[in-house]
């Protein structure tokens, strides 16, 4: 069974965005949710993630192509425009947190996420790509409903998924200290909040203060 239709045009104006920036091939690019929208800067008012993150001569390292509100579905329909003009070396993606919205099933989203890793394989045999868990964050603290049990279990089919492959590695986001108070924070995903924007769902400066850290160092080898 499917999930919820969507119009796949119904975030054409930030994709006719990022498709009209100018191509820089080979470098790591962002791709994913709000997570990286909002580390784009401009609108938002954060640094962006081509700042935080710098080759260790100081040059360009990233190109930010994250969306707000794109699910899995979404990712892979835009993939030939978004994606394979910049010839990334490196693909870094933060998925899923908008597919239950749209009633994607867990399986479903590996599905997609599945396809997309395999057309970056097949354009490009040396890229090396990082699957990022579902994220956390303080909105959902002392839940558990129909989203936390489908982040479960896609976080481990896509853990699954990503050890039966050479160049995808998963990175468990969740797991990271930076998110939680205290060791029992993190034991039960109650997430800070002071790193959190007032909606309770997106970082704060704070926050992104943090998290280019946490990508300085899974990328560490290729910058």
């Amino acid at each position: 069974m499917y999930g919820a239709k969507h119009n796949l045009k119904h975030l054409e104006k930030s994709v006719e965005k990022l498709a009209n920036e100018p191509v820089i091939p080979g470098k790591i690019l962002l791709y994913g949710h709000s997570f990286f929208t909002r580390w784009g800067g401009e609108k938002w008012g954060f640094r962006r993630a081509d700042e935080d993150i710098r080759m260790k001569d100081g040059s360009l390292a990233v190109v930010n192509h994250g969306f707000g509100s794109s699910t899995t579905l979404d990712l892979l329909y835009n993939y030939d425009r978004l994606v394979k003009p910049w010839a990334p070396r490196v693909l870094v993606l933060n998925a899923f947190n908008n597919d239950p919205a749209r009633c994607y099933s867990p399986m479903e989203t590996l599905h997609y996420i599945a396809l997309l890793c395999d057309y970056a394989t097949a354009d490009f045999p040396d890229i090396k790509i990082f699957c990022l868990s579902g994220c956390v964050y303080p909105k959902r603290n002392g839940t558990v409903d129909y989203f936390i049990r489908s982040l479960n279990h896609y976080d481990q089919l896509l853990k699954e998924y990503c050890a039966r492959k050479d160049n995808v590695t998963f990175i468990d986001q969740r797991q990271w200290d930076m998110f939680y108070a205290t060791p029992e924070d993190k034991e039960n995903f109650i997430v800070r909040e002071d790193i959190y924007a007032e909606d309770k769902t997106h970082l704060n400066q704070a926050g992104y203060d943090l998290y280019k850290e946490y990508f300085k160092e899974f990328l560490d080898e290729y910058l």
